[in-house]
């Protein structure tokens, strides 16, 4: 049996890069990859990650895909202002 997998929400307001209130709303997406339109007119194509059920603290995590961290631009996560360049992006992947 496969385990649920959490998804990455339509909005997310807690990016990993840090800005306060910087928010990114779902554009496009299918099983392996995404992108995201941040408040600030930037198009976020990547692969989705999916990090495994895990604990830490005591606590148990469930599976879920993970928004693409700062290092993890230019190797799975790619940044536009264009859309059409996004969107070939998003193809190629």
């Amino acid at each position: 049996m496969k385990k649920e997998v959490l998804k990455l929400p339509e909005v997310v307001t807690e990016l990993p890069v840090g800005i306060p209130q910087m928010t990114a709303n779902l554009f496009k997406r299918d099983d392996k990859k995404a992108i995201y339109y941040r408040w600030d007119g930037v198009y976020e194509v990547f692969r989705i990650k999916i990090k495994e059920e895990g604990d830490a603290f005591g606590k148990i995590y469930p599976a879920h895909e993970m928004y693409p961290g700062n290092e993890q631009f230019g190797s799975i996560a790619w940044c536009y202002h264009d859309k059409a360049l996004a969107l070939q992006r998003y193809d190629v992947l």
